[in-house]
C-alpha cells in the first residue's frame, strides 16, 4: 500500500485545508481530496463529498492517519464521532 499527500490549499478565512490524496493498493489508484474543516463544536476530517471512491483500507487509513496529525499538533484535541477507530 502506498499513501501520499500532495498539496494542500487553505481557504481565506483558514477555516477549511484540502489536501490532494494519492492512494495506490492492489494495483488500484484512487486519487482524491481530504477536507479539514473547523467548525464551532470542534473539527472535522473527511472525504471531498463530491468525489466518489470506493472506500478502500487504504482510504481510510489516509484519512487517519491525516486525522492523527490534526491530534498530534493540537494539544487537548480529542477524537469524536468516527468510523475510522479500526485505524487510529
Amino acid at each position: 500500500m502506498f499513501i501520499k499527500s500532495t498539496n494542500s490549499y487553505l481557504s481565506k478565512d483558514k477555516a477549511i485545508i484540502i489536501i490532494e490524496t494519492l492512494v495506490i493498493e492492489n494495483e488500484t489508484k484512487n486519487q482524491f481530496f481530504i477536507i479539514i474543516n473547523q467548525r464551532d463544536d470542534g473539527v472535522v476530517v473527511r472525504m471531498h463529498p463530491m468525489i466518489d471512491i470506493e472506500k478502500t483500507n487504504g482510504v481510510k487509513r489516509s484519512l487517519a492517519e491525516i486525522g492523527k496529525q490534526v491530534l498530534s499538533e493540537f494539544e487537548g484535541t480529542k477524537i469524536g464521532k468516527t468510523n475510522l477507530s479500526d485505524f487510529l
